[in-house]
Order: structure tokens, then C-alpha cells, then sequence
């Protein structure tokens, strides 16, 4: 039985965003784990907190003038975040980024050591054997998968920068556009009826793989070669 797919691109934000939170995203579970709990964001603002009173001390931050101190904190919490490649807010982070978190404001708040014990503790997942199978790497070809459904999503969707009228119609004609709860399907389908959130690292690069092959049949574009007979005919 082969996953569904969108017969209709007219629809095709809203219908992504529904897909995202449902499939991809099912309920306050994202595809890289559980999203941090309030006492995880709480220890977390405080490490941060004590991370920016340690390079105001230092002379590197300061409190801009008009502004609170706990708006200019959170500010520069944001801004940290994202420039060490986590999501800006800690409502978007997971358990398996909290000690990476945690020990990036160690190391700003000047305690190296504690930054370093909790560094040594990311990386493979526990009771997993294989050297590439690291948090890290399940989280960036997740994020890899999502990027190629957008990126799809954007070609056949009128009033984006990347939409193409003759692509869109060769996904029409060809059964629609391929969504993230797709991906999902063929994730179960694959790997036993699991879900992305249990995938290793080498079972993810084989979904990502087979989903970039399916979108460029589905959208007429690259060789055939490697395909599948029903894509052959896209």
C-alpha cells in the first residue's frame, strides 16, 4: 500500500504547517525527542542569566540604556542560542540539546569545567554502537528531510521566490505534492512501523535519500536511473 500524497498545491502552506504539527511534530513531541520540560528552561535562564552577569563583569555586555535587565538578558539568551546552532527560544529545544545548552553558557559564565563534563556527555546515543549514530547527526538529517519537503513545497506553491508553474504542474499530473506526513509514512513503511523520533542516524539517511529521489521523480527533474518502476513513469 503506498502513502498518500496532496492532490491539490493551492493549499499547500497551511496544509504543511497542519502536516508538520501532526506528523513530524505530533503533540509536544518533535522529531529530535521531547521538548525541555520548565524545569530544564528554568535551570537553563539561570545559567544564562549567571553566563551574562559573568561578561558584564568582564566588560564584554552591557545593559542598554531604556532597557531592563531581564528584557536585555533574554535578548542576548536568544542571540546566544542561535549562534551556537540551537533553536533562538527554549520552547523550540529538546532534552537532547539541553546539556549542549547548558554547558555553552558554562563556558560563557566562565566555568569550563562543568561545561566540559556535560560536553563529554553528548554525542552517541547510549547503548548504540555505531561511531556516527550521535544525537547531533539524527537531529541534522531530520532537519535535512523537513528542508527537502519545504524546499518542495515552495517550487510548486505560487508566491514563493523558488515557484515554478512547470513543475507544478508535472507534481499535479503526477498525484500531488509529497507532504511531511508522506515522509512519515514512508518512515513506517521502511523501518517496521517506527517512527523518525526512534530512527538511527543510518536509517534517517536512507529516508532522506529515498524521499530527495521521490521528490525529483515526483517533480520530473534529475536522471531516472535508480528509480524505482513506478517512478520511472513520472
Amino acid at each position: 500500500m503506498k502513502p498518500k500524497t496532496s492532490t491539490s498545491s493551492a493549499r499547500v502552506p497551511a496544509h504543511l504547517q497542519a502536516a508538520l504539527h501532526t506528523g513530524l511534530r505530533a503533540g509536544r513531541k518533535t522529531a529530535a525527542g521531547n521538548l525541555l520540560s520548565k524545569l530544564q528552561k528554568a535551570r537553563l535562564s539561570q545559567e544564562a542569566a549567571a553566563a551574562f552577569a559573568h561578561q558584564e563583569k568582564v566588560g564584554l555586555v552591557e545593559v542598554p540604556f531604556g532597557t531592563s535587565r531581564s528584557a536585555a538578558i533574554a535578548e542576548w539568551r536568544r542571540k546566544q542560542l542561535a549562534e551556537a546552532g540551537f533553536p533562538a527560544s527554549l520552547t523550540a529545544c529538546t532534552n537532547h540539546q539541553f546539556r549542549g545548552i547548558r554547558a555553552h553558557f558554562e563556558v560563557l559564565a566562565g566555568k569550563d569545567v562543568q561545561a566540559f563534563r556535560n560536553y563529554m556527555r553528548t554525542g552517541r546515543v547510549k547503548d548504540h554502537g555505531a561511531e556516527e549514530d550521535t544525537h547531533e547527526r539524527r537531529e541534522e538529517l531530520r532537519a535535512l528531510i523537513l528542508r527537502a519537503v519545504l524546499e518542495h513545497a515552495a517550487r510548486i506553491t505560487p508566491g514563493n521566490a523558488e515557484y515554478s508553474p512547470m513543475i507544478a504542474h508535472r507534481v499535479a499530473e503526477a498525484g500531488g505534492m509529497l507532504t511531511a506526513a508522506y515522509v512519515v509514512a514512508i518512515a513506517k513503511q521502511k523501518c517496521r512501523g517506527r517512527d523518525l523520533a526512534s530512527l538511527t542516524a543510518g536509517e534517517l539517511a536512507q529516508i532522506l535519500y529515498t524521499i530527495r529521489n521521490r521528490i525529483s521523480a515526483r517533480e520530473g527533474r534529475g536522471s531516472k536511473r535508480g528509480r524505482n518502476k513506478s517512478q520511472r513513469k513520472s
